[in-house]
């Protein structure tokens, strides 16, 4: 009887482990950091690939066009790339980077806003702008401030 009970909690226990890996694993949130190593906003994955300002309110998203991730404001503004982890400014200097990525020093991300409503992605998407090389200098504008312009 007790072997039984044993088994039965081990497999509630193995079952509830495997399904917290699974739930980590779909779990696709990538924080995006600033050139101080600050968390400033993040794309949500889950959430059709929203980018989200860190106190949860939704910005922007990515949108594929041919092999290149554009960031585009709900305002229907074109706002820059996403590349390798990094978010670029339409100017192709850097933005914010997912950890790790670059070599700045990081910092430990605080408790994230609750998410606000998403708004409906604009029927018009701007049109595919060349993009130039990519820089490896970052943008004098902050990162969030750049990508509130989204909104506007």
């Amino acid at each position: 009887m007790k072997r039984q009970i044993f088994l039965l909690i081990s497999a509630k226990i193995f079952a509830l482990l495997i399904f917290v890996n699974i739930a980590n694993i779909n779990a696709q949130q990538v924080a995006l950091y600033n050139h101080s190593g600050f968390p400033e906003a993040y794309i949500d994955f889950d959430n059709e690939a929203t980018v989200f300002l860190w106190d949860g309110t939704p910005v922007a998203f990515l949108h594929r066009e041919y092999n290149d991730l554009m960031v585009i404001g709900f305002n229907s503004s074109y706002l820059g790339w996403y590349e390798n982890g990094i978010l670029y400014s339409y100017e192709c200097e850097i933005l914010g980077c997912k950890r790790d990525v670059l070599d700045i020093p990081y910092k430990d991300c605080p408790r994230k806003g609750k998410q606000k409503r998403v708004p409906e992605k604009p029927d018009l998407i701007p049109i595919y702008p060349i993009k130039n090389i990519l820089k490896t200098t970052w943008c004098e504008t902050n990162l969030s401030d750049y990508i509130k312009q989204g909104l506007e």
